[in-house]
Formats: structure tokens, sequence, C-alpha cells
């Protein structure tokens, strides 16, 4: 199997199309879009009030989507309280998950390779990462040039970028705006505006960058209409740009599937012999560091705490980034009694954070060792996209013993048994129960009930429940 060093893999069928991005030859990020009708991030919608919570500061609004939207008044551009019946432009900032319908706000804003044009708002803005003074200033010279009355903010690949190529940008974001204004003028009611451009052309937007050695695609029109769009902004790319052939699955041929696989894993094995346990639920995800086996040879056991958790903290940040987990996160560190340690645990946290486009926020390690970190979230985790909640335990990942169950179920017969008319009476149990009823027990329940006990294995039946007729 060939290795990559940085590169973009894109692989799509007619039931969805999946990114993969890979750094220093490992996956990276993992995104994932099916053909599903559902409001996704960037989308506009004419959307009308149908529900103001005033003392919630929030307002529920019909799209003739399948959940309604979710507008919190902070994202009013306006800052006066809606009234049913009125209509808004609004733009999807989170993706529906699990019960929540989607997030909005009519601050809106047209994301460009080189700017985010926001027509509502008349801020300016240069990302921190560009970190030059000079630069800076000049960038926002010419962004307040260019903008107007309008908002507009710098992004990090337009550093070194000629004014043309902004302006161009700027105009064609101008132009989008436009149609859905116009279009909004024409609409009887709610419903889609604009939709954001599709998985593969926001990755090449956003990740095809001078670093980036290749990008695979195995469709040949969207290798066509991804290598022009990439001309339009960096023409020196556009030969990275490459249509893949063999008959070998991309993602099975460079081994992203095996790595996929690994991602339903709740453990994480660390290079030292350690390990992290990473539990996702919906109020937070808990991430538990454990030594192992790995002990250090110098230091006593402050050095070997430290190298553990230095190195947990980074695989840390790389799986919340892989399997795009967002919102709270707690993590418990081995314990550190020296601060110059926690505060440089803290520091490696905070580097890594260079690497994800999330906005991350990491507080200090508390005295009983734990870290929470706070992670943007606009769509669905991993987990979210690829699985669904267990039929069996309704997601608590418990069940009863079959030991319990056993219990319940001879409590059961003896209740229940009396009320059913006959002379036999048939148990259905899971096997895993069923093994449980010896001879002796089966025939001290059939001579105590004056019945002919049958237990019945049922391979079908929830491993909690049983079934007596």
């Amino acid at each position: 199997m060939k290795k990559l060093n940085q590169a973009i893999l894109i692989e799509q069928s007619e039931e969805e199309t999946r990114v993969a991005i890979v750094e220093n030859s490992r996956l990276a990020e993992l995104h994932i879009e099916r053909p599903e009708d559902k409001p996704g991030v960037g989308d506009l919608y004419y959307a009308r009030v149908i529900n103001v919570l005033t003392g919630l500061g929030c307002a529920f609004l019909d799209a003739k989507t399948s959940k309604n939207l979710f507008l919190p008044f902070s994202e009013i551009v306006d800052g006066k309280e809606p009234k049913e019946g009125q209509f808004y432009i609004v733009q999807v900032t989170k993706e529906a998950v699990r019960d929540k319908g989607p997030a909005v706000t009519t601050n809106v804003a047209l994301p460009g390779r080189y700017i985010v044009y926001m027509p509502l708002d008349t801020s300016i803005g240069i990302s921190s990462r560009i970190q030059d003074r000079d630069e800076r200033s000049e960038l926002r010279l010419i962004a307040s040039e260019l903008a107007g009355s309008e908002g507009v903010i710098v992004r990090t690949e337009a550093s070194g970028i000629a004014a043309r190529a902004l302006k161009g940008d700027l105009n064609y974001q101008r132009t989008i705006w436009r149609s859905v204004i116009k279009r909004a003028k024409h609409m009887d009611g709610p419903g889609l505006l604009f939709r954001a451009p599709d998985l593969a052309m926001t990755t090449i937007r956003e990740a095809f960058t001078d670093e980036v050695e290749q990008v695979l695609i195995d469709g040949p029109e969207e290798f066509k209409a991804l290598r022009r769009y990439a001309h339009s902004f960096a023409p020196h790319l556009t030969k990275r740009i490459i249509l893949w052939k063999d008959l070998t699955p991309l993602f099975e041929h460079y081994g992203i599937e095996e790595q996929i696989a690994r991602l339903m894993l709740n453990k994480v094995k660390l290079p030292s012999g350690g390990w992290i346990m990473i539990e996702q639920s919906e109020a937070l995800t808990a991430i538990d560091v454990n030594s192992g086996g790995f002990t250090s040879s110098e230091g006593g056991p402050e050095e070997t705490a430290f190298q553990l958790n230095r190195e947990a903290a980074k695989e840390v940040m790389y799986q919340l980034r892989l399997r795009n987990i967002g919102g709270i996160i707690i993590v418990d560190f081995v314990d550190m009694a020296k601060r110059e340690h926690r505060e440089q645990l803290v520091q490696l946290l905070t580097r890594e954070t260079s690497k994800d486009k999330a906005k991350i926020d990491i507080l200090p390690v508390t005295r009983l060792g734990l870290v929470q970190i706070t992670r943007q979230r606009k769509t669905p985790t991993l987990a979210q996209v690829l699985c669904r909640e267990c039929p069996w335990c309704q997601g608590s990942g418990l069940l009863l013993s079959p030991q319990t169950v056993y219990i319940q179920v001879k409590k059961k017969i003896l209740r229940s048994a009396p009320g059913i008319p006959g002379r036999r009476l048939d148990v259905s149990v899971h096997p895993d129960v069923g093994r449980l009823f010896d001879k002796k027990t089966i025939s001290d329940l059939s001579r105590r009930l004056k019945k002919e006990i049958h237990i019945r294995l049922d391979y079908t039946l929830h491993p909690n429940d049983c079934k007596l007729s």
C-alpha cells in the first residue's frame, strides 16, 4: 500500500461522498455527505416565524424542512424580537442533531476562498492566523475599501494574495447574495433559497493549499468541475487534482477503510503502552487517560505521568478533530503534582489546536487533573453519521444480565401463569436466559403451578424480554 504525506482523497458513489484529509500519512479528517434533503451548514432559507419563546430568547421558524429552524434572538441582526408570521432570510449555522432542529442566524456569511462576505454586517476582520502586523494593516485597508458599508472577514489564504483576487472573490459572493434577495422577493412562502456548495467543492475551497501534494478523486464529472474551480483561484495547483482510475477503491488502496473502522472503538492505544478511553454522550464527551503498562525509567512517578499526559494530549486533540467531536469535553489526565507540568500540558493542548479549524477553548488543569475543552460544533459527529442508537439498549450501552432477567422471568411465571388457561405454558426467552432454566427449576415450577412448563429459546427476542403463552 502506497503512503501519502499530505493529500485529499474524494470517493464518490450514488449513496454518498466521502472526503479524507491525510496529514503525515495519517487520516486527519473524514467528512461524509449523503444526498438527503435536509438543511446543511451554509444553506439559506426563506423562513416564517411560527413560535416565539420570549422567556427563552428564541423563536422557531418554518422553512418546509423536516424539523423547524431554531433562531436565538442574539442571532437577529436588527436586535428586534420577532413576531409570529414574520419572514426572515436565515442561514444554517448548525445542522440538526438528534431531536434538535438546525440552528440559524439572520447575519448571513458567504465564504469564498479568500474572504467571507457579510452583507448585513459592517465589521472588518482579519484571520488571527495572519500574524504579520504590516500585512494585517494592509489587508484591513484593502478590505475596508472593497467592502464599503458591508462586512468582510479576510481569510488565512488571502495572505500574499493580490487585491484584485480579493475583489473578484468578493464580487462573486455579492452576485450570490443578489440572486438570493431576488429569489426571496418572488417566494410565496417558506423554502430553500440557496444550497451551499457540495462537500467536494467546499473541501477544495477550504483545504486545498500549497501544502497538499495531491487531490485524488474517483468521479470523472466532479474531477472536471474541481479542476475548473481550482483554476479560478490557484492555476498552479490544478495539475495536482488527479482522476483515480484504478479498479481498487480509492479508500481501500490507501488504507483509509481500516482507519475508519478504528474510529468506532472507544479505546485508543498510545505508543507508550497507555491508552485513552473516549465516551460520548448527548451532554458531553468524557476522555480518560490510562497509563496501562507505561513506566518511565527516569524521574519517578511525576515524570512518568507528565510524559504520558503529553502523549495523550496530542492524541486527544487529534481524535476530537478526526471524530468531529464538539461541545463540552472533559479530559481526566493522570495526576501531576508540579504546577509547571500542568501549565505545560495546557500549552501543548493549545498548540495542537492550530491544526483544527474549529474554534476551541481550553481551561487550566484542575487540582483533580481534569481539563475542560469546548470545541465548536456545526455538524454531527462521525459516530452520529455512521451509526444509529442500539435498539437493544437504547443507547445506554447496558442490558440486564441474564441472571437478572432469569429471576424476573421466574417471578413473572409465578405471577401470571394462574391467569393463563390450559395445562401447558410456553415461555419464550432469549437463549442467554433460557440456558439458566435447568430441569430441576422447570420441574419445580410445573409442580407448583400444576402446568406443563416449556422454555423456548428465541434469538429474535430482546435479551431483557420474555413471552408467556
